[in-house]
């Protein structure tokens, strides 16, 4: 019977990592109907069906799995994982930290894990993990989410070699370009930035953060038409993209289309009404057309926005208004 039992789940298995999700369910669960005390088995029907999309069943077959083998480091790691899609940080954190005391060498709790500080914006913590998953498992991939992370943290040589070091297979991930776009960004060869970044967007083309990090160079080195035109084909895809929006504005100001500098940035403050960038270049445009009151309200609100870049400069318009004097 068990010889059997393990034939049937090899079947499965093997019909799993070939994609043939329904076949694969269906052993799965006409294994559980001889034996639920499986985690195994649990374990597995779980994750396919966390690759379908159906978190929540998921969820269930998981938490029998570690009911039945409290001590199982791989279902803790999976069950972590999906919850961290689902955004039960607090509980996809406890997960994966249990799979990781019960098996610090296991493969998966440190790759979930890695993604659980990434998704938390600590790049110390993930590159910890990370390490540990690549001398665990050398997958490629893995070096891309390691080079992201000593990104954050100002690592550029670090993260260049990094990526050196990644296989060849790996130039043709959009990630691996982008990546690299963004070191020659930080270090202003901006040319090769925007090499990197478009060999990315070639790959994936409605990636808006790296077309975003696209428009960035070029403002950086004065293609404002082209930026201009980078930024329309965020705002096709993204109607509501806040930056896009603030940055036409901007643009459109400089270049003295006011009414149309105006149009983006009321689409910002529609959406945030305390978006600092909106509310100072806004209030320019009041200056510029003698709307004094107009411009004082909004910068009054500005100045007193914590933590914002444009509070100071707010302060030193408010007092220009109030000083100024007309001949």
């Amino acid at each position: 019977m068990n010889q059997n039992r393990n034939s049937f789940l090899r079947e499965a298995t093997a019909l799993h990592l070939e994609g043939r999700f329904d076949e694969a369910e269906n052993i799965y669960r006409r294994l559980l109907t001889e034996d639920e005390l499986s985690a195994a088995v649990h374990n597995n029907l779980a994750f396919l069906l966390s690759q379908q999309g159906k978190y929540e069943e998921a969820v269930i077959e998981y938490r029998r799995a570690i009911v039945i083998d409290p001590e199982y480091a791989t279902a803790y790691a999976n069950f972590g994982q999906t919850l961290l899609i689902l955004g039960q940080y607090h509980e996809s954190g406890e997960m994966l930290s249990k799979a990781f005391e019960l098996d610090p060498s296991d493969f998966h709790a440190n790759k979930s894990l890695a993604k659980f500080y990434m998704v938390k914006a600590d790049a110390v913590e993930a590159e910890k993990y990370l390490k540990n998953a690549f001398a665990i498992r050398a997958e490629s991939e893995l070096l891309l989410d390691l080079a992201w992370c000593l990104l954050a943290q100002g690592k550029l040589d670090e993260a260049a070699n990094t990526l050196n070091y990644a296989e060849e297979s790996e130039k043709g991930n959009p990630r691996y370009q982008g990546l690299w776009g963004v070191i020659h960004y930080a270090v202003n060869n901006f040319g090769q930035a925007i090499h990197h970044f478009r060999q990315s967007l070639g790959l994936e083309p409605e990636n808006i953060e790296t077309r975003n990090s696209l428009v960035a160079c070029l403002l950086k080195i004065g293609e404002m038409e082209e930026a201009r035109r980078e930024m329309h084909r965020i705002l096709l895809m993204h109607p509501g993209h806040i930056e896009s929006l603030n940055n036409l504005g901007v643009l459109e100001l400089a270049a003295n289309q006011t009414e149309l500098s105006q149009q983006y940035l009321d689409k910002v403050l529609e959406q945030d009404a305390k978006n600092d960038k909106a509310l100072y270049y806004k209030a320019i445009i009041c200056i510029r057309r003698d709307r004094k009151n107009e411009a004082q309200a909004l910068l009054s609100i500005l100045k007193d926005l914590p933590g914002s870049s444009y509070a100071d400069k707010a302060r030193e318009a408010l007092e220009l208004i109030s000083n100024y004097q007309p001949n």
